[in-house]
């Protein structure tokens, strides 16, 4: 699982830059406001991405209790440090959530408009 975990996320960072780039360097200038939000959405991504590549997280269930198991490279520095990434990694999926709803809500203000 570590293997296919590292391929997924090391595919979702290159896609993430590939996307960045061509967001900055192809967008037509009527859709350069949007292209803002679309810049934020794949930075939050991105940033989630690399998280999830530093910690590769095992969430066990022991009875009432969770156990979290950090497999990835930040445990050669400290679990705190896997901790405080995997709580960004945790936010910036909330934020991932959030930012679709706000995707459509533009979308649908510019169609009104």
């Amino acid at each position: 699982t570590i293997s296919i975990h590292t391929f997924v996320d090391s595919l979702a960072v290159i896609l993430n830059v590939l996307f960045l780039l061509a967001i900055a360097l192809r967008t037509p200038p009527n859709l350069r406001s949007y292209a803002v939000l679309l810049m934020y959405c794949t930075t939050v991504d991105l940033i989630a991405a690399i998280c999830s590549l530093m910690i590769m997280i095992r969430v066990i269930p022991v009875g009432v209790l969770v156990a979290y198991i950090y497999d990835g490279p930040c445990v050669a520095l400290s679990s705190f440090f896997c901790h405080c990434l995997y709580s960004i990694t945790l936010v910036t999926f909330l934020q991932s959530f959030l930012l679709i709803v706000v995707s459509f809500a533009y979308r649908l203000y510019v169609l009104k408009r």
